[in-house]
């Protein structure tokens, strides 16, 4: 009997669970030469049929077995390595009973039934050799041997989880950091740019209010056109600070709704990222304890062969592995349960109105159209007078 065919009669009839499970995840993996499909092991194969991608960019690779449990490509060599022991046991057992390969059968006692004259599962009427017996003494070892390295196993895998969550958060902190200083640089620059606008108007404001008033004492003008002429200057600056305040308000507004953005989608990159941390976590603890399951159940099938061939009871001989296997099942289930605090909703960041960037000194800076510099009718009166003074200079030679 093929490989296949072997592990098809196997998940027809076998009594546990568990072993059926593993034998129609290696039937949706492997081919009749004992291979298993590259592409799966690779992680080459996509999202469906008897095949899940999980984690960043799908990273993770699963094949579907009984009752939907889903088997890891990084343990379903394992899985198949104990198989084909088993597989090549049973050729061997049958091969002195007419070549009728496949699991024999005799479920009446329970899983592993038991009794020394044909009972039990792996039950046969003839007393195994010694040779026959170091080869399940070995097979015990070997499963006993894997059983103690699956924590340290777990460990590793938990630490490499950690190494990549780090470099992860690295990367992150160092996207905040970037950003940061820009934003910090952003917010002093235009400060600044605003400080150097208001001096420039107020030294432009002074030195034009100098120039205006020695020309109106040239043309006789009296005190109350000199205090209408530092008024008139006045409100030409106060129309100039507000327009530097404008643009102060637009360009700090344009900067902070950058960085309220960017905080926003920090939080959900870093929440991706935990839950990423979690979620994988998570799928490790399950693959270890599906394997600590994996090894126990073979472990009781072994023994169970093993106190057959000896004529003693299979079923009590299995009784402890397979209790302590069938212990993991609901821990594996609820490991395999999504961890998702990212819920895909976008916060958008709601910046401040303008009028809150107003700083002392200036105007209001929410408004839409400010004053033109120069456009104060008060000076306009003033610049009116002095051309036509200038103009009756020039007409009279005399002046």
């Amino acid at each position: 009997m093929g490989y296949r065919s072997w592990l098809q009669n196997y998940v027809n009839n076998h009594p546990d669970q568990n072993t059926r499970s593993q034998g129609q995840a290696l039937l949706n993996s492997v081919g009749d030469d004992m291979g298993i499909d590259r592409n799966f092991l690779s992680g080459n194969v996509g999202d469906g049929g008897n095949f899940r991608k999980t984690g960043w960019f799908g990273r993770n690779t699963w094949v579907k077995g009984g009752n939907g449990r889903l088997y890891k490509n990084d343990e379903i060599s394992g899985i198949n390595d104990r198989f084909k022991q088993m597989y090549y046991a049973d050729q061997r057992a049958n091969s002195g009973n007419g070549g009728n390969s496949g699991p024999r059968q005799n479920l009446s006692l329970g899983y592993y039934g038991g009794g020394g004259s044909g009972s039990g599962y792996y039950g046969g009427g003839n007393r195994a050799s010694a040779a026959q017996l170091a080869e399940y003494d070995q097979g015990i070892g070997q499963l006993e041997h894997g059983l103690g390295r699956i924590d340290n196993q777990l460990g590793v895998r938990l630490g490499n989880i950690n190494n990549q969550y780090n470099t992860k958060k690295n990367e992150l902190r160092s996207s905040w950091n970037r950003a940061e200083g820009q934003f910090n640089d952003q917010t002093r620059q235009n400060q600044q740019q605003r400080r150097t606008n208001i001096n420039n108007i107020n030294d432009r404001s002074s030195v034009g209010l100098r120039g205006l008033l020695r020309s109106l004492g040239s043309i006789g003008a009296v005190g109350s056109d000199m205090q209408l002429a530092g008024r008139a200057v006045q409100n030409q600056a106060n129309q100039e600070r507000a327009g530097a305040g404008q643009t102060y308000a637009q360009n700090q507004k344009q900067i902070d709704t950058t960085w309220g953005q960017f905080k926003n989608d920090y939080a959900d990159e870093d929440k991706k990222l935990n839950d990423w941390k979690a979620n994988e976590d998570s799928a490790a603890r399950q693959a270890s304890q599906t394997t600590r399951q994996n090894l126990l159940t073979q472990l009781a099938q072994l023994r169970s062969q093993k106190a057959t061939a000896q004529g003693a009871n299979g079923a009590n001989a299995a009784r402890a592995d397979l209790g302590r296997a069938n212990a993991l099942s609901s821990e594996i289930d609820n490991l395999g349960r999504q961890q998702n605090t990212y819920t895909g909703n976008k916060v958008q960041y709601n910046a401040k109105d303008l009028d809150s960037y107003k700083v002392a000194g200036d105007t209001s800076v929410g408004v839409s159209n400010p004053v033109a510099p120069g456009s104060d009718p008060t000076l306009n009166i003033y610049n009116t007078r002095l051309q036509q003074e200038e103009e009756r200079k020039r007409q009279n030679q005399y002046l």
